[in-house]
């Protein structure tokens, strides 16, 4: 449950920040990428896009039988 939520978090604050770039490309005078809400926004981003990577890259070791086991 816990991981689908950040992976519907991930989507929600992907999408953000694709609406921040298109509209600081249109009027860069608002400031959307480089103010420090945005900044922040961003690093929650990241984290979770770190907790989400990280998990799918372990998750097929867990998966897998032991050595000597199959």
């Amino acid at each position: 449950m816990f991981f689908r939520i950040l992976s519907h978090l991930c989507i929600v604050l992907s999408f953000t920040f694709l609406i921040f770039a298109v509209l600081d490309w249109y009027n860069p005078m608002m400031n959307f990428t480089t103010n420090v809400v945005s900044y922040k926004i961003l690093l929650v981003f990241c984290v979770i896009s770190l907790i989400l990577s990280i998990r799918q890259a372990v998750q097929p070791l867990r998966n897998k039988a032991p050595l000597g086991y199959d």
